[in-house]
């Protein structure tokens, strides 16, 4: 018998600088095991062993979820109990474990054949520990597997295996994290092994970058993926929509496409290989009124071809649509707000906002004569919400871009004066940006000018503090305070 390559790495994880959320539980053992069978089939079992530390676990942990399609996946529980804290074992009932329609496809007819399976666990209390062991097994030998190790609570051991037959190319890809977390350089291989003990949790916060950039995260294949599937067909009524969407302007008729898929076509959020990479056609997600993104742009893409572009589904970000404006090729993101980006060529990433305009008065009255006057919110500014940026942070924040100018003129009623003295003051850090802010009367008229620039798309440990005295300062002095006489 040939002798099976196996790349194996034991490694132990030490507690980083990470500010972490409270655990409210601890996973004693987690283990993925995936084995692709030489009959053409797979198995993706996982094995679970969670201790509950606090109440708040008993509900976030009280339900387990897998979603799955019957037409060529089975799920079978091969072992689901509780261990008290006393040592005495609780199994559910047959009842406690359901088949149901999953919640994103309730609204989607055609996605009524999907199902997830419930487990209800039972007999919960604080250091219970909750074992479950099930199985996915798919009519399918095609692996396309994205793993990201770390979990929403610490795992004291995990094991991660994957398993082709010999005849397959087991190629394995890694992140590499930016806050110091080891990397696995694996040579492909047809087994894949690791074993790591003291896993620490992810973080919750709002300004995470991607999760490759904080995250050990590991994708494996065999080869086998097939390119999806799917047809640019012609959508019944879609010239009305056309007529009314038209715009002058090529690339603003194109967002208009775009937001109209975005904003009235529902996301169903099912991962292509639960549909065999089978995607609808285009005519099948307008009549439905939903897609998977990866339909939503065939759908879009069929509506640009419709209205005289040239456009095709990206075949390597298959969420975004490549469209030919002015001869160039754009790439369309058919779920967000972004603009259209030229593929190809540099551009820049600075959102630059420029406004200059005289506002109403519309001053609320406080009490004895005072008013608070309040500065607008313009469309696209930079937002972040301030009170999240904690004094201290060594993991990094994802922020954006940016060089914005505003200059406001107030005109006051008659008699009315601004309270307080005249407000200049600027903060610049190198490297990281600027902010000027400036309020001040004149006559009957208040002068604001605030300007910000943000010289950074991520924030180091660093580079935060200073960050955050920006962002600080730009928080305030939104507010005027005026007293009529």
């Amino acid at each position: 018998m040939a002798m099976k390559k196996i790349f194996a790495i034991i490694i132990v994880f030490c507690a980083s600088a990470v500010t972490l959320r409270a655990q409210d539980a601890e996973y004693k053992e987690y283990r993925y095991s995936i084995t692709v069978n030489a009959d053409g089939t797979s198995d993706y079992n996982v094995h679970k062993e969670l201790k509950l530390l606090r109440l708040r676990a008993l509900s976030d942990y009280g339900e387990t979820f897998v979603v799955y399609n019957p037409a060529f996946e089975q799920v079978t529980i091969n072992e689901v109990y509780t261990l008290q804290a006393d040592g005495s074992k609780v199994t559910p009932r047959a009842d406690a474990i359901l088949d149901i329609l999953p919640s994103s496809c309730t609204a989607c007819g055609r996605f009524n054949g999907m199902r997830e399976k419930v487990i209800v666990h039972t007999g919960l209390e604080l250091n219970a520990t909750i074992v479950l062991d099930y199985t996915v097994h798919r009519r399918s030998d095609v692996l396309d597997l994205r793993v990201q190790l770390q979990q929403a609570c610490p795992v004291a051991h995990y094991v991660l295996d994957v398993k082709v037959p010999q005849s397959q190319q087991l190629t394995v890809q890694q992140s590499s994290p930016l806050n110091g977390l080891p990397s696995f350089q694996a040579e492909a291989s047809n087994h894949f092994h690791i074993d790591l003990s003291n896993l620490q949790q992810t973080l919750v916060d709002s300004y995470l970058p991607a999760p490759e950039l904080m995250y050990n995260v590991i994708t494996f294949s065999n080869g086998l993926k097939p390119e999806l599937r799917f047809e640019y067909d012609e959508v019944a009524g879609a010239d009305a929509l056309l007529k009314e969407l038209k715009k002058d302007e090529a690339t603003e008729y194109v967002v208009a496409l775009r937001d109209f898929v975005r904003d009235n076509i529902r996301t169903n959020a099912i991962a292509p290989e639960l549909l065999q990479y089978q995607l609808s056609a285009a005519s099948t997600v307008w009549k439905s009124g939903c897609g998977t993104p990866e339909e939503k742009a065939v759908l879009l893409a069929s509506l640009l071809r419709r209205a005289g572009y040239q456009a095709s589904v990206n075949a390597n970000k298959p969420t975004r649509v490549v469209v030919v404006i002015d001869n160039m090729d754009y790439s369309v993101a058919v779920n967000d707000k972004r603009a259209p980006e030229p593929i190809g060529v540099a551009h820049e990433e600075v959102k630059t906002i420029s406004i200059e305009k005289d506002l109403e008065w519309n001053g609320t009255e406080l009490s004895d004569d005072f008013y608070r006057f309040v500065l607008p919110t313009e469309a696209e500014a930079y937002s972040i919400n301030v009170s999240q940026l904690t004094s201290m942070r060594t993991a990094p924040l994802k922020t954006q871009q940016c060089n914005e100018q505003y200059d406001y003129t107030v005109k006051m009623p008659r008699g009315f004066d601004l309270v307080g003295d005249a407000v200049s003051e600027t903060i610049e850090v190198k490297g990281v940006g600027k902010v000027e802010i400036s309020v001040r009367q004149r006559g009957r008229k208040i002068k604001i000018h605030r300007a910000l620039r943000i010289d950074k798309d991520l924030i180091t440990s660093e580079d935060y503090a200073g960050f955050r005295r920006l962002m600080q300062l730009w928080s305030q002095h939104k507010e005027l305070y005026v007293r009529g006489k």
